[in-house]
């Protein structure tokens, strides 16, 4: 897991060796030592679809989700500074725009924390993904 910006996102180094069977496992293995999260514990419920970097159209992200029933104590480190919790709810009813390095974005106002960019774009490709079941 690494922050970008304010984004988590569970990633491999190209020139890191390949110990993982594939990219769950990749995923499970780097959420647990970064985050202190067992995503074995909890249900996969499945790949969404691939987000592009807007900024940097070299970096994709493959979000996996998975649903976490409580919340967890986490581990802050050198590579996860910080993280919120935000149910479903409270996120449809936070979305907002706002200025953002003199651009008007689109964002989510959750808990005094603004979360825009790719965050902001897999988090609402997820709200539809869950309107849509």
């Amino acid at each position: 897991m690494g922050t970008h910006g304010r984004a988590i996102s569970p990633s491999r180094e190209v020139n890191e060796p390949p110990q993982d069977r594939d990219i769950m496992h990749t995923v499970v293995r780097e959420v647990r030592e970064e985050t202190n999260i067992d995503l074995e514990a909890n249900t996969f419920l499945g790949k969404m679809n691939v987000v592009f970097s807007t900024v940097r159209p070299e970096y994709s992200i493959l979000p996996l989700v998975f649903l976490q029933k409580m919340e967890l104590d986490i581990r802050i480190n050198e590579e996860l500074t910080s993280f919120l919790w935000a149910p479903f709810n409270k996120l449809e009813r936070s979305r907002g725009r706002t200025m953002i390095k003199n651009l008007e974005v689109s964002v989510f106002h959750v808990n005094e924390e603004v979360v825009w960019g790719l965050t902001y774009r897999i988090i609402e490709n997820l709200l539809k993904l869950a309107m849509e079941n």
